[in-house]
C-alpha cells in the first residue's frame, strides 16, 4: 500500500519517500500496528482488497478498496488513525494505478520477484562474483530479466542523483527439466508450502510438525522476516532537492509515462 498509494501521493507533493528510509518506516508502521491495535478482520479485509483491486483481472474496485480502509479506520485509535487517514487520501492515486493495471500498462504491481531478486542477486554478487541466474519459470522474472542485468542503467530512487549498484547476473535462465537445482529447489519450497499451509489451517498434519525444523530454520530470518529484521528507521521525512526525482518503476517495460515537468 506504501509503494502502490502513499509513494505517488508523495512523489506528486514534492516528497520523494525513497530518499532516507521513510517508505520502510511507514511499511513497518503499518505491518506491526496494524493487525495488533485494531481489529486484525478488518485489517485482513482491506489488504486482501488491494490484491483484488490491483490484478489485471480486477475482482475489487477502487470503491471496494476505500470502503474497506474506512472500515478498517473505524477500528483504530488516535495517534494510528491519522496514518490511516494517509491511506484514505490516495483515491485519485488508486484510481489512476487500478486503470493502468486494468489496460495492461502496467504489469506485476504486487509481484515480489523482481525487487527480492534484485536484493538476493546484490547480496549473492559481494559472495560469489559474476553469475549465471538459474530460475524456476517465471513470466514476471522473464518480463524483468532485462531489467536484472542493467540495473545500472536506472536512476537511484533512494539516492537521487545516483544511479543503482550494477548486480553480478551474467543472464537469466529457466529449464527446471534440465536443472538439477531447480527440482531440489522445487522440492524444498514444496516442503515449505506444507508448512506453511498448515500454520494457517491449523489441522492436524504429523508430516508438517516433522517439515518444521527444516522449514523454520530455511524461512524465518531468511526468506521470511523476523522481529530482528524490522527497523523504525533514523532518518527524518523531508523534501528532495529536486521535485523531479525518477523511481525504477518507471522505466520498467511496458510502463510509459510522459516526463515529469523539468525531468531530463
Amino acid at each position: 500500500m506504501i509503494d502502490v498509494l502513499v509513494e505517488e501521493l508523495a512523489h506528486e507533493t514534492g516528497f520523494n519517500l525513497y530518499d532516507g528510509d521513510a517508505a520502510q518506516r511507514l511499511a513497518n508502521l503499518y505491518h506491526l500496528s496494524g493487525p495488533v491495535l485494531v481489529d486484525l478482520g478488518a485489517y485482513d479485509r482491506m489488504l486482501q482488497t488491494l490484491v483484488d483491486a490491483v490484478r489485471q483481472r480486477s475482482r475489487a474496485s477502487a470503491a471496494d478498496l476505500f470502503a474497506a480502509i474506512s472500515a478498517y479506520r473505524a477500528t483504530t485509535k488516535p495517534p494510528l488513525t491519522e496514518w490511516v487517514e494517509l491511506l484514505e487520501s490516495t483515491r485519485a492515486q488508486a484510481d489512476d494505478i487500478i486503470r493502468r493495471i486494468a489496460s495492461g500498462e502496467i504489469r506485476d504491481a504486487l509481484d515480489p520477484a523482481i525487487p527480492c531478486l534484485a536484493v538476493v542477486c546484490g547480496e549473492m554478487g559481494k559472495i560469489v562474483g559474476d553469475f549465471a541466474l538459474v530460475h524456476d519459470e517465471s513470466k514476471a522474472v522473464a518480463r524483468g530479466s532485462v531489467f536484472l542485468q542493467y540495473l545500472n542503467w536506472l536512476p537511484d530512487p533512494a539516492q537521487p542523483g545516483r544511479m543503482m549498484e550494477h548486480l553480478p547476473v551474467t543472464r537469466v535462465a529457466s529449464d527446471s527439466t534440465a536443472a538439477p537445482q531447480l527440482q531440489i529447489a522445487d522440492w524444498a519450497a514444496g516442503a515449505v508450502r506444507q508448512w506453511a499451509t498448515n500454520l494457517v489451517t491449523s489441522k492436524p498434519a504429523p508430516f508438517a510438525d516433522r517439515l518444521e525444523p527444516f522449514a523454520k530454520r530455511w524461512t524465518a530470518g531468511g526468506i521470511w522476516p523476523d522481529p530482528d529484521f524490522f527497523t523504525t528507521g533514523k532518518k527524518p521525512i523531508g523534501r528532495p532537492k529536486s521535485r523531479t526525482h525518477l523511481r525504477s518503476r518507471d522505466f520498467l517495460p511496458p510502463v510509459r509515462r510522459g516526463p515529469r515537468a523539468g525531468a531530463p
